[in-house]
C-alpha cells in the first residue's frame, strides 16, 4: 500500500487507524503507519489488546499509546521511535529483580502475538521485530530501527492478506487435483449426460460441439466403479518400528519393536509432535523438577521428559544420558554451596576489574570447581555451563555487587533461572534434534496409499483453518505427472507452486516460512528413484515442513532409507511405516461400503453384502488376492461373472484372470455407453464398423499397443502429449499422434473406451497396475515374432516387479509360454542380439520357481535378477553374468568357471563348492555369502 493513499479500508482492521472507518476520504500517511506499527509494539509486550500486561516498563506503554492515539497529530515523528526504543528497558516491576521468571502469557516472543480475530502475526512480526528469547532475562533491550517499519510501509495487514489469498488459491487447486487423480472424484455419468445435452441444445458453433463432444467422451470411460474412492474408505491398518530400552541382566541396551495399528494415529502423531516445550509442558516440567531437586531422583524426571514425544520417537539411551547431564547441570547450580562460589568469584573480579568478558571467565572458573556437586559433571559440561550466562546477566551482577545483600538475591535469582533455563535449553535441544520430518509409507500396489493420501489431504484441508498461521497447509502432489521437476537437484515445491499454483517467486518466498504437510504421492511412478530424495528436491529450503512419501517397497533399492533421510537431523528426523493387507473385518467393512455406496446411486447390485462376503470364503483361492483393496474392488465387480449358476467358479481363479475378466467388462460398458450417445456421422459409422468386428477385443488390442508403447518410451507411466504443429500441413506430429490425436476417428473413439485419465495434455491408467497388466498381456503376444523384433527384446522388466508378476500368474495358468522363455535362453547362447530377450526370461522363470536346464553354458543373462533362485549343480561356464543379481540364491557345486561376473551381485548367496576358477569378477560383491569368498 502506498505511504499515502485514499482511506478505503486494506487489510486488517486492528491495525487500521479509526479515520479511515469514519472517514472515507481520510488520506493515509506516515502517522498512519506509525499507528499500525503502535499496535504492534502492544502485541509484543503482551499477546492480548487494550490492558497492558503486569511488568511492562510505563515507558513503553506510554510509547505505544502514543502510536495509536485517535489524534494523528499527538503521534510521534518516526525518527523519535527509535531513540525512544533505544532508551527503554523492560523490567520487571513490584521491586522484582532482573532475573525474575516472567511467565510465559508475559513473553515477547512474537509468536504468541494474536489479533482479536485470532489471526496470527508472526510471519510479519518476524519481518519488522527481532525475534526475542523465551529465556532472555528481563533487562534485555527492544532494539529496532525505523528503517526497518518504513521499508516494509508497515503493510502488515495487507502482507497477511495476500498470504491468505495464496493460500485460497492452492486450496482450490488442490481439491481439484484430489477430485481428478486417478478418476476418484468425477462427477455421475448421469450428471454429465444432462449436461452434455443442455450443452448441445446451447452450442451452435461446429468447433465448440465437436470440442465438447470430445471431452464428454474422455469422461465416459471413467464410470462409477472406481470414482468414489473415499465413499468405500476403510482406514488402512499398518506396522511400524518403535525404538525401546531393552534390559539383559544389569546392562540396558537399544532395540527395536514392531508395532500395528491404525496408520492414521501413527500419522496424526507425526504430524502434531512438538519441536519445542509448550506452556503446559514447561508447567510441568518446573513440578518435576522441583521434586528430583528434593529426591535426587531421575527416574520420574526422564519418565515425564519421555511423555513430551511421540511413542514412535521415544528417548533413547543416549537421549537419556544428555537429561542426565542436564539434571547434574540443575542440581550444580541450585547446590548450597554455588551462590558462595559465585560471590568468591566476583569479589575476585571486583579486586581488579576490568570488563564482563574477565567476569565471565570468573563465573565459569567457578563452575569448573571440583567442590562443585563432588565432580559429577565433566569439566567439558562444567564449562557449557558457564557459557548459558550472557553479557547481560553479568552486566546486572556488575550493578547489583555494590550491596551485599542485593547481590546475594540478584545471584540467588539468577541461578535460579538459569537451572531452570538448563533443563528446558536441553529438552528443546533433544525436541529439535528427534524432530521428524519425513515420513516414509511403504505398501505393494493396490494396498490404498493414493486413497489414503487424498483422505489425509481433504481431511487436513476440511480443517484448515487461514486465521490459524500456525496450522499447517497441507499440499497434495501426484508424483507421475511432474516426474520431469522431482529428484533434479532444484527446489522441487517451488517448481511445483510455479507451474500447478501459478504462484510468483515473491508469493513462494512469503509461504516458506509458514508449516507446510507435503504429501508425495507415487514415488515408485517415477524414473529417477536412486537420487536422494531430501537433497535432490531442496526440502531443506522448507524449514517449517513435514513431508509424507508414498512408494511401493519393490521399487526401492537395498539401503533406500538414507535417501529419505533429512538434511537437518538425518537418520532421528526419519520415519517409515507399512501398509498391512485388509484384514477379515476390513475386507467386510469395504464390502458394505461397496453395496450400501451401489445403491445410494441407484446401482443396486444382485448380490447384498453377506452373499459378497460368503462366496469369497468359499473361494480360499482368492483370499490372499482380496486383502489387496484394488484386488477387492475388481473381485466385487467381476465376481458375479466368474461364478457359474450353481454358484462355483467357472475356473482357477488369480489375479490375472480376474484382471481379464474386469477389463473385458470395462470395454462391454464402453460400448454400450457410444451405443446410446448422439455421436457425429463418422463416428457412428466407425463405431458400426468397430462393433461388428469386436468391439472389446479391438479396444483391448489398442490399449495394449498404448501400454506397450510407454514401456518403449522410457517406461512411462505419464504421457506428455504436447505435438508439433506444422502450420503448412496444418498436422500435428508427435510419436504419440496415433494414439493420442484426432484425426484418426476409429482410434479416438477406442482411446475413449480405455481407462485413462486425462489432465490438460497429460494421459495415464487411473491405477498402475492396469498399465502393468496390459503391458505383460502384450509381452506374451509378441512371442510370435522373432526373437530380435519382440518388445520383449527392446525394454528390460527388471525394474519393473509388477510386469514380471503379471508374467508369472500367466505362465502358470498358461504353460505354453514357459518353452517361449526358455527358447530366448537357448538363442542367447549364439546371439548376443538377444540378450535382453534372455535375460528378462530367466528372470521371469526364476521368479515362477520353474526349473532351469542345468546346461547354461555361454547364456547371456546380463542385469537379470536370479535373488532367491535355486541353481545348484548348474553349469554356467563361459556364460555372461555382469550385473546379475544373486543375492540369497543357491549355486551349491555351480559351475562358473571362466564366467564373467562383473559387478555380480552375491550377497547372502550358497557358493558351498562353487567353482570360480579364471571367471572375471571386477566389482563383485559377495557379502555374508556362504562360503565367505
Amino acid at each position: 500500500m502506498p505511504m499515502t493513499s485514499n482511506s478505503y479500508v486494506y487489510g486488517m482492521p486492528a491495525y487500521i487507524e479509526p479515520q479511515c472507518f469514519e472517514n472515507k476520504k481520510y488520506k493515509r500517511d506516515k502517522k498512519s503507519d506509525v499507528y499500525s506499527f503502535g499496535v504492534i509494539l502492544w502485541e509484543i509486550s503482551s499477546g492480548n489488546r487494550e490492558n497492558p500486561i503486569e511488568g511492562t516498563p510505563p515507558q513503553y506503554v506510554k510509547l505505544y499509546k502514543q502510536c495509536w492515539d485517535g489524534n494523528p497529530s499527538i503521534r510521534p515523528e518516526t525518527k523519535s521511535i527509535s531513540e525512544i526504543l533505544d532508551k527503554i528497558k523492560i523490567l520487571v516491576q513490584d521491586n522484582e529483580s532482573p532475573f525474575s521468571n516472567r511467565q510465559d502469557n508475559a513473553t515477547t516472543t512474537p509468536a504468541q502475538c494474536y489479533l482479536p480475530d485470532k489471526s496470527n502475526l508472526v510471519d510479519s512480526c518476524e519481518d519488522i521485530v527481532p525475534s526475542l528469547d523465551n529465556n532472555q532475562i528481563g533487562s534485555k533491550r527492544i532494539s529496532l530501527t525505523l528503517e526497518t517499519l518504513e521499508t516494509s510501509e508497515c503493510d502488515i495487514a495487507g502482507k497477511t492478506a495476500r498470504s491468505e489469498k495464496d493460500i485460497e488459491h492452492l486450496k482450490r487447486v488442490q481439491l481439484i487435483d484430489l477430485e481428478r487423480s486417478r478418476g476418484e472424484m468425477l462427477a455421475q455419468i448421469g450428471e454429465l449426460k444432462n449436461q452434455y445435452s443442455k450443452d448441445l441444445n446451447e452450442t451452435h458453433k461446429v468447433k465448440e460441439l465437436d470440442k465438447l463432444k470430445d471431452r464428454y467422451l474422455e469422461d465416459l470411460n471413467e464410470t462409477h466403479e472406481f470414482k468414489e474412492a473415499l465413499d468405500l474408505y476403510v482406514k488402512p491398518r499398518g506396522t511400524w518400528s518403535v525404538p525401546i530400552i531393552k534390559t539383559i541382566g544389569d546392562k540396558k541396551e537399544m532395540d527395536c519393536e514392531v508395532r500395528e495399528g491404525d496408520i492414521e494415529e501413527v500419522v496424526n502423531g507425526f504430524l502434531t509432535s512438538r519441536d519445542k516445550l509448550t506452556s503446559h509442558d514447561k508447567e510441568i516440567l518446573k513440578k518435576v523438577a522441583n521434586e528430583f531437586l528434593i529426591l535426587k531422583e531421575k527416574t520420574s524426571l526422564i519418565k515425564t521428559v519421555n511423555d513430551f514425544f511421540v511413542p514412535e520417537n521415544q528417548v533413547t539411551l543416549e537421549d537419556i544420558n544428555v537429561l542426565k547431564v542436564a539434571a547434574n547441570q540443575l542440581l550444580v547450580l541450585r547446590d548450597n554451596k554455588a551462590l558462595k562460589l559465585l560471590e568468591i568469584a566476583m569479589n575476585e573480579f571486583l579486586e581488579s576489574p576490568k570488563d564482563e568478558i574477565v567476569l565471565k571467565n570468573a563465573i565459569c572458573n567457578f563452575l569448573k570447581s571440583p567442590l562443585i556437586l563432588d565432580n559429577k559433571l565433566s569439566l567439558g559440561n562444567k564449562l557449557a555451563l558457564g557459557h548459558q550466562i550472557t553479557t547481560e546477566d553479568v552486566k546486572v551482577l556488575k550493578e547489583a555487587s555494590k550491596d551485599k545483600k542485593i547481590f546475594e538475591e540478584t545471584a540467588n535469582k539468577l541461578l535460579t533461572l538459569k537451572a531452570k533455563e538448563v533443563l528446558e535449553i536441553a529438552i528443546n535441544n533433544l525436541l529439535k534434534l528427534k524432530r521428524k520430518r519425513v515420513l516414509l509409507i511403504l505398501g505393494s500396489g493396490g494396498t490404498g496409499k493414493s486413497t489414503f493420501n487424498r483422505y489425509l489431504a481433504r481431511r487436513l484441508w476440511e480443517k484448515y483453518d487461514q486465521q490459524d498461521m500456525m496450522q499447517s497447509i497441507p499440499l497434495f502432489i501426484a508424483l507421475a505427472p511432474l516426474a520431469e521437476l522431482i529428484n533434479q537437484n532444484k527446489d522441487f515445491i517451488e517448481a511445483y507452486l510455479q507451474k500447478e499454483g501459478k504462484l510468483s517467486l515473491e508469493q513462494i518466498n512469503d509461504l516458506r516460512k509458514r508449516k507446510f504437510v507435503f504429501i508425495l504421492d507415487g514415488y515408485d511412478e517415477i524414473a529417477e528413484r536412486d537420487r536422494h530424495c531430501y537433497k535432490s528436491n531442496m526440502f531443506s529450503e522448507w524449514k517449517n515442513a513435514k513431508i509424507i512419501i508414498s512408494c511401493r517397497p519393490e521399487y526401492l533399492g537395498e539401503g533406500y532409507e538414507k535417501r529419505f533421510w533429512p538434511k537437518e537431523n538425518e537418520e532421528r528426523g526419519f520415519q517409515e511405516l507399512t501398509i498391512t493387507p485388509f484384514s477379515e473385518v476390513e475386507i467386510k467393512q469395504y464390502i458394505i461400503n461397496y453395496v450400501n455406496y451401489s445403491q445410494k446411486k441407484g446401482n443396486p447390485l444382485i448380490w447384498d453384502a453377506n452373499t459378497y462376503v460368503q462366496q469369497i470364503k468359499n473361494m480360499p483361492q482368492i483370499e490372499n488376492l482380496v486383502c489387496n483393496p484394488i484386488l477387492l474392488k475388481i473381485a466385487l465387480t467381476v465376481l458375479p461373472d466368474l461364478l457359474g449358476e450353481k454358484g462355483t467358479p467357472t475356473s482357477q481363479i488369480n489375479r490375472i484372470i480376474m484382471y481379464d475378466k474386469f477389463i473385458k467388462k470395462w470395454f462391454e460398458r464402453a460400448q454400450e455407453r457410444l451405443r446410446i450417445v448422439q455421436l457425429r456421422p463418422k463416428e457412428r459409422e466407425e463405431f458400426n464398423h468397430l462393433d461388428e468386428e469386436d468391439f472389446s477385443k479391438l479396444c483391448l488390442q489398442f490399449s495394449k499397443k498404448f501400454a506397450t508403447k510407454m514401456f518403449m518410451d522410457n517406461n512411462k507411466v505419464v504421457i506428455n502429449y504436447d505435438p508439433d504443429y506444422d502450420p503448412v500441413s496444418e498436422e500435428v506430429t508427435s510419436d504419440w499422434t496415433a494414439y493420442l490425436g484426432n484425426t484418426n476417428v476409429k482410434n479416438r473413439l477406442m482411446r475413449f473406451s480405455m481407462p485413462l485419465i486425462r489432465r490438460g495434455n497429460q494421459y495415464w491408467f487411473f491405477h498402475k497396475s492396469l498399465r502393468d497388466y496390459l503391458i505383460a498381456c502384450a509381452l506374451l503376444d509378441s512371442f510370435k515374432d522373432k526373437p530380435h523384433e519382440t518388445p520383449f527384446n527392446k525394454q528390460s522388466i527388471i525394474p519393473e516387479p509388477a510386469i514380471q508378476q503379471f508374467l508369472v500368474e500367466r505362465i502358470e495358468q498358461m504353460p505354453k509360454y514357459k518353452q517361449s522363455m526358455l527358447n530366448f535362453i537357448e538363442c542367447s547362447k549364439k546371439d548376443a542380439k538377444v540378450q535382453i530377450d534372455s535375460a528378462n526370461a530367466i528372470t521371469v522363470l526364476t521368479r515362477a520357481r520353474i526349473p532351469l536346464p542345468i546346461n547354461l553354458t555361454n547364456i547371456r543373462v546380463s542385469g537379470a535378477d536370479l535373488s532367491n533362485g535355486i541353481f545348484n549343480n548348474s553349469q554356467f561356464v563361459k556364460a555372461d553374468l555382469n550385473n546379475v543379481n544373486f543375492q540369497n540364491a543357491k549355486l551349491r557345486s555351480a559351475n562358473l568357471e571362466g564366467a564373467s561376473l562383473k559387478n555380480a551381485n552375491f550377497k547372502g548367496a550358497d557358493l558351498t563348492d562353487a567353482n570360480l576358477r579364471h571367471s572375471n569378477l571386477h566389482g563383485t560383491d559377495f557379502q555374508d555369502s556362504f562360503p565367505k569368498m
